[in-house]
């Protein structure tokens, strides 16, 4: 896999984390993150889970800020977002025109998400389109979602890809394409369905994650943000076209070897 990140100078990425792809024409960056990852600083959390960039971080402007080694100053503005636990593909420019852009087009979900997961599989689980009213709770100073009929709407498009035949430990991969972008969707709309995703350790079965990650040595919750796409046109910008994907993880397909 042909790695990028030299086409941005000096950017200070976690080690963890690379740059997939760079878009042919524009400065726009796919960055595949690590699991356990921030994409960006929690000013509201002392804890010491590390970030997409070790460079200061400005949340007004949502970017990241450095200099190389010529002491430019340098700018990686984020475009969307991904819960520390999720890997795969995160959207990134060096231009601030492109991030307003981009933003708004995620905001009016005319760019799409495509997620794979691995969740506990149930023998009768319903695919299609998933519907559900999410509401945001704080729950001892923690941010929470749960179903609830004052709640938004969220959607999603489900696929299984593939199951376990094993009674020990039955496992679905799943495909994921949201059609809505409530916080934390996927994983609720897992949960709620007995579906939780495997290694989630807000909404998940812990029983089931403990005997995943002793007998297969994963210490992870197990979703990825695998693809990316858009055909982008408007007056004030330059048509833009581009699909992206990240390979599925190895520990996802190594449940089901």
């Amino acid at each position: 896999m042909k790695i990028f990140s030299e086409t941005i100078a000096g950017c200070p990425l976690h080690p963890k984390c690379f740059i997939l792809s760079k878009h042919e024409k524009y400065d726009i960056f796919a960055i595949n993150k690590a699991p356990g990852v921030q994409t960006h600083p929690n000013t509201q959390n002392t804890s010491r889970t590390p970030s997409l960039l070790k460079a200061d971080y400005c949340e007004e402007e949502e970017k990241y800020t450095w200099k190389d080694s010529l002491s430019c100053l340098r700018s990686l503005y984020l475009v969307h977002r991904l819960d520390s636990p999720t890997s795969g593909l995160l959207l990134t420019t060096t231009c601030k025109t492109w991030a307003t852009y981009l933003r708004n087009c995620f905001s009016a979900r005319i760019i799409e998400k495509t997620y794979h997961a691995v969740v506990k599989a149930q023998t009768r689980g319903a695919f299609g389109i998933w519907k559900d009213t999410l509401l945001k709770v704080n729950s001892k100073g923690k941010l929470r979602v749960k179903k609830h009929k004052n709640g938004k709407l969220a959607e999603t498009l489900v696929e299984k890809v593939r199951s376990t035949n094993s009674t020990n430990q039955p496992l679905a991969l799943l495909k994921l394409t949201p059609k809505t972008g409530r916080t934390h969707q996927l994983r609720v709309q897992c949960a709620n369905r007995g579906m939780s995703i495997i290694g989630d350790r807000t909404y998940g079965d812990f029983s089931l994650n403990r005997k995943i990650s002793v007998k297969n040595n994963i210490d992870r919750m197990l979703l990825h943000a695998s693809e990316l796409s858009f055909d982008l046109h408007d007056s004030q910008m330059p048509s833009i076209s581009w699909s992206i994907e990240s390979p599925i993880p190895r520990d996802f397909i190594r449940l089901f070897s």
